[in-house]
């Protein structure tokens, strides 16, 4: 949280850098012409333009040095804290207190608070379900209906006698 307040502090001071070097330049567009003044003012690739291409007065420096300190340390800090910014600008500050490293996720998992001695133990490993196995015994009056073509009933008249094949999906004659 402390981060967020310094961050939102050096975005304000790059701003009001920023458009205090764009006011005092704009006051030397103005001299050329109103409009040239309230571009310079106003968007800021006119003031690039006009500071390094038209303007050719003594004292430009300090106003042309706020006016790039603020656009590029604005720019910077913007970029790097996009994150937390646009969740203070949304209103969901609570997700900036939620643990995200590896460390806070164990902890999370394993119930360790702050202070605690924390030993990792490892979950036990998880035992993998048996395979169900195919029924092919067609033993006197069972119904293999997991190997027979459906509805049919091998009972002993009709069981699976070697040599005969009586709708079985390939399970072997005993």
């Amino acid at each position: 949280m402390l981060l967020v307040v310094i961050t939102f502090l050096l975005i304000a001071v790059g701003v009001v850098a920023y458009w205090y070097g764009a006011w005092k330049l704009s006051r030397y567009a103005a001299r050329v012409s109103g409009g040239l003044g309230v571009g310079v003012l106003l968007f800021p690739p006119v003031t690039f333009w006009f500071t390094f291409y038209k303007l050719e007065q003594e004292g430009k420096e300090f106003p042309t040095t706020m006016w790039l300190f603020g656009l590029v340390s604005t720019l910077l800090l913007v970029i790097v804290f996009w994150t937390p910014l646009s969740l203070v600008a949304t209103g969901n500050m609570d997700q900036l207190e939620k643990p995200s490293g590896v460390a806070e996720t164990a902890i999370a998992e394993y119930g360790a608070k702050e202070g605690e001695v924390f030993t990792a133990t490892p979950s036990p490993p998880q035992e993998a379900a048996p395979t169900p196995a195919a029924v092919t015994n067609n033993a006197a009056g069972t119904n293999n209906a997991a190997t027979n073509s459906a509805g049919t009933n091998n009972a002993a008249a009709t069981n699976n006698a070697p040599g005969t094949a009586t709708g079985t999906t390939g399970a072997p004659a005993q």
